[in-house]
């Protein structure tokens, strides 16, 4: 059974019965049921979608991981945003007596 975001299938079954179940989790596990529940949709369509699911879950989940890992470094990477933001701040050219 292939099923899509826009098939009756799945605004009929997979839907609401995802939802109920998400609903009636506790809220300490609901990104797993999120995560389960992505891997049976998926897993409906094709297992090879699964599969490139769970490497994207694997690779997001380490680089949030390194992201988070030094609080110190914290300050340090939000100079660096501001910074490369900075940057996209042009100077004003003065336009007086210039044709727009």
């Amino acid at each position: 059974m292939i099923v899509v975001f826009s098939s009756v299938e799945f605004l009929l079954r997979f839907l609401p019965i995802f939802l109920l179940l998400y609903y009636i989790t506790p809220k300490g596990w609901k990104n797993v049921a999120l995560v389960l529940g992505s891997f049976y949709f998926y897993a409906c369509g094709d297992m090879h979608n699964v599969l490139l699911l769970a490497g994207s879950i694997v690779i997001n989940y380490a680089v949030g991981r390194l992201l988070g890992i030094d609080k110190k470094k914290t300050e340090y990477r939000d100079k660096v945003a501001d910074i490369e933001i900075e940057d996209w701040d042009m100077p004003e050219e003065e336009t007086a007596g210039q044709p727009v």
